[in-house]
Parts: structure tokens; C-alpha cells; sequence
């Protein structure tokens, strides 16, 4: 077996069996939600990139920051205001060279593997765990947990506002791990997310946008080290990923090992100017289709719904339902999971129809997984039509382009 692609497997081996060890050491963090402010429209929550000051650039790194300050120019320029939250509390964001092994421990490991010295290739690695790799994973697992508290405490405080979420390196990889970590009601309150040199990026990855030169299977080192769940982004439709070929993060091969130098080099040579503003430009031209200004700093037709979305029927009984309207002919099905089973009568485009609530099942096109039970006649509770057909923002005419996956007044099941 190849030196390169040798070390690569021994080093996931051992990134698979810290895990469990770096997430004792983590667990114990617990991060300080943010000081509550006046509600906006939108927050946008970043978060560093690996060995950034927290001092710098208002706290989020040069490339978040470039991120914030497009979001919240363009932004204000359609009518909505945006606050700025960098992610501190509980955040180390390790630098990478923390895993650059020294000389002593690379001759040790080079010596190992050439004699197949099986001991020697463990106490090898366990030298260079010891030394690098527990910390930064226990970074990216404090940085998950903080990312967390901050969106937490913005849906508690100001449960309409639409929340932005940026990263980078290390945080993009928090972000990533905290979004699998939600739950629905929470994912629902993500209006955007940019993810630059992602560590945990998969191979083709279902982000709606992706920016930077590298191939469309590459992989971040996590996942090709298999050192996590190897899931793709849970809201691929308002999604940016963003990498460049090479990058030591975003873009892991085995021959990055022996090109450590260059590798990590691309991975911090990104132009803030260029791509992070790029992607920040798509998130807040989507924000703004589906967003109206209220004058109170609280959108329309997201997280509280106006005009879709009005219970009938009691409004706090349980045969409550909701009013939405499709931008499209809709198919409508018995079985959501697999969009199939007894095909019912088709739902015609611009018609409103009464919802029960939404289950999660055959993910469509553009990666949106939720399903509407219909409650009007003739489905009458036993068929299921794809929200991704409805406009979920109380809009009943124009474009389906940009609309929310879900509305969320609607419960689920």
C-alpha cells in the first residue's frame, strides 16, 4: 500500500477511536448564550475559522466578517436590518497547524510503516494524537455545542427572526455538526448558511450553490478519514459550500499528508472579497425574495406566518388545519416515504388547500424532505402531497424560486 494512503488510514483510525475520548473532555464546556438585544430581521451567526483571534475582525475572522458585512449591506439595502453575532463563548477554534506532526514523530511514523512495524505504527500515532489531534477535535465539538446555545437563545428571544448561519474551517464545521443536530422547529428558523473549507463536506454534496475550484467529490478530511457521520448538509436548498482544490480542510486526499505545506497553505489563502462575499450575496438576495420590511424589524412570511399558515377550525383544537396555497400542479400520494403507493387527485397550481401537519419523507429534487398531510375533500386526511410545491409564506401567486421548504405554523405529525 501506498506510504501516503497507509498513513491517511491509520490516522482515521485514530481519529475514529478519539471521538468517543475528545468528547469527554468537551462535554463539560458549556457555552454562554448571547446577550439578548432588540429583535431583527435576520441574525447572522459566525463563526471563526481554525487559529483566528476571537479579537479579530469583530470576532468572527476576516472571512466570516466579509460574510456578515455583505449580508448586512445588502440587506439593509431591501429594507430589513440585520444583527451581527460572532461565536465566542465556549469556541477555541484551534489552529490547524496543531496536527502537523513534528520531525520526530513524521521520522517515526515514516520508520514504522516501512518496517510494517505494527507496534511501532500505534505507539507512532499515539504520540501524534497526543500531542495534536485531541484538541482540535475537541475545538470543533465545543464550537458545535456553542453554535447551538446561540441559535437556541435567538429562537427562544426572537422566535421571527430569520437566522443566518457562516463558518469557516473549524466553524464551518461547527455549523455543519449543529445543524445535524437540531431539530426540525429549529431548522425551520434557518433562513441561510455558507460554509467555507468545510472539514466535514461530502462528496457531492447537495449544497444549492457550490463556489471554489475543487471537484465536485471532494471530500473534507473528516469525512475521508470516516472521523464522523459523513451526512450532507441538512438544508441543502439554502446551502453555499465553498472550497478550493488542495485545501487540506475541505479537500482531503492522501497525498495531503506528504503536501502538508501547500495544502494547508490554500486552505488559508481564500480572498474574503471574492468567494465568502459571493455566497453572502446569493443567501441575502434569497432572504430578500421571500422577506418583505415590516417596519418592526420582523419579516413577513417566514417564521410567523401572515396570510398562509392561519389555523381554521378552532385554532387551538386538534382538528385545527392550515391554508396553503401551491405555486405548481401537485401530485399527491398514500405513501410519503417513497412518493408512491395509491396515487389521489392532483392539486391544481395556485390552489389552497387545508394541511393537517407535515411528516418527513421521499426527499425531492432540490433536497426538500417534507410532506403535507391534506385534510380537504376528496384526500381527507389519507394522502400526502410534497410542501415543496406550496409557497409556505402566505404568497398565493408568482415564483416558487427561493420560497421556504416548509411553512412553520404547520406541527408535525
Amino acid at each position: 500500500m501506498h506510504a501516503a494512503r497507509t498513513a491517511a488510514v491509520l490516522v482515521g483510525a485514530c481519529l475514529i477511536a478519539c471521538t468517543s475520548l475528545s468528547a469527554l473532555s468537551s462535554a463539560a464546556v458549556q457555552p454562554i448564550a448571547h446577550t439578548a438585544q432588540a429583535c431583527t430581521s435576520v441574525d447572522f451567526i459566525g463563526a471563526r475559522g481554525s487559529g483566528e483571534s476571537v479579537g479579530s475582525y469583530d470576532g468572527f475572522g476576516q472571512d466570516v466578517q466579509a460574510m456578515d458585512q455583505t449580508l448586512s449591506s445588502k440587506l439593509q439595502a431591501g429594507g430589513l436590518d440585520l444583527a451581527s453575532t460572532p461565536v465566542k463563548d465556549g469556541y477555541e477554534a484551534d489552529s490547524t497547524n496543531v496536527l502537523k506532526p513534528s520531525g520526530g514523530e513524521e521520522a517515526l511514523l515514516a520508520a514504522a510503516i516501512a518496517t510494517r512495524s505494527t507496534a511501532g505504527i500505534a505507539l507512532a500515532i499515539d504520540k501524534w494524537k497526543a500531542n495534536h489531534l485531541d484538541d482540535f477535535i475537541a475545538s470543533i465539538k465545543t464550537g458545535t455545542t456553542a453554535v447551538l446555545a446561540y441559535v437556541n437563545s435567538e429562537i427562544a428571544n426572537c422566535p421571527s427572526t430569520v437566522i443566518v448561519l457562516g463558518g469557516y474551517s473549524q466553524g464551518a464545521m461547527a455549523i455543519h455538526q449543529a445543524e445535524l443536530q437540531m431539530s426540525r422547529s429549529a431548522l425551520s428558523h434557518i433562513g441561510g448558511t455558507i460554509l467555507l473549507a468545510d472539514g466535514d463536506r461530502t462528496p457531492n454534496t447537495a449544497a444549492a450553490q457550490t463556489l471554489g475550484t475543487s471537484p465536485a467529490n471532494g471530500e473534507g478530511i473528516r469525512t475521508y478519514l470516516h472521523a464522523n457521520s459523513r451526512q450532507d448538509v441538512p438544508l441543502p436548498g439554502s446551502t453555499v459550500d465553498i472550497c478550493n482544490t488542495h485545501d487540506f480542510i475541505c479537500d482531503f486526499t492522501s497525498g495531503s499528508i506528504l503536501d502538508f505545506g501547500r495544502d494547508t497553505n490554500v486552505h488559508a489563502s481564500y480572498n474574503p472579497r471574492t468567494l465568502p462575499q459571493q455566497a453572502a450575496d446569493w443567501i441575502a438576495a434569497r432572504i430578500l425574495s421571500q422577506h418583505h420590511p415590516s417596519g418592526g424589524g420582523t419579516p413577513t412570511g417566514g417564521g410567523t406566518p401572515t396570510g398562509g399558515g392561519t389555523p381554521t377550525g378552532g385554532g387551538t383544537s386538534p382538528a385545527a388545519t392550515y391554508a396553503e396555497t401551491t405555486g405548481s400542479v401537485a401530485h399527491t400520494w398514500t405513501d410519503y416515504q417513497d412518493a408512491g403507493g395509491t396515487e389521489g387527485p392532483a392539486i391544481g397550481s395556485n390552489e389552497t388547500v387545508q394541511i393537517a401537519c407535515w411528516v418527513s419523507g421521499f426527499r425531492v429534487a432540490d433536497g426538500n424532505t417534507y410532506w403535507y398531510e391534506i385534510a380537504s375533500s376528496p384526500w381527507n386526511d389519507a394522502y400526502y402531497v410534497s410542501a415543496d410545491a406550496f409557497y409556505n409564506n402566505g404568497e398565493t401567486s408568482g415564483s416558487l424560486v427561493g420560497t421556504p421548504f416548509v411553512d412553520p405554523a404547520v406541527p408535525e405529525c
